[in-house]
């Protein structure tokens, strides 16, 4: 739906929660990120950003 209406939809979840929880890494609490998990999802919104939209 989001490529029909040209949205660009980032699916974090691979990233930050693979097995649907969120690596231990990327968070103190097991439900928010911490500096680490910010970082990543930075990065991976930078490189989303960076791509040319079709």
């Amino acid at each position: 739906m989001a490529e029909e209406h040209k949205i660009l939809y980032l699916n974090l979840n691979n990233r930050l929660a693979p097995n649907r929880q969120l690596v231990p890494a990327f968070t103190d609490d097991g439900l928010h990120l911490n500096n680490t998990g910010y970082q990543a999802w930075k990065d991976e919104l930078f490189k989303a950003v960076t791509i040319p939209l079709k």
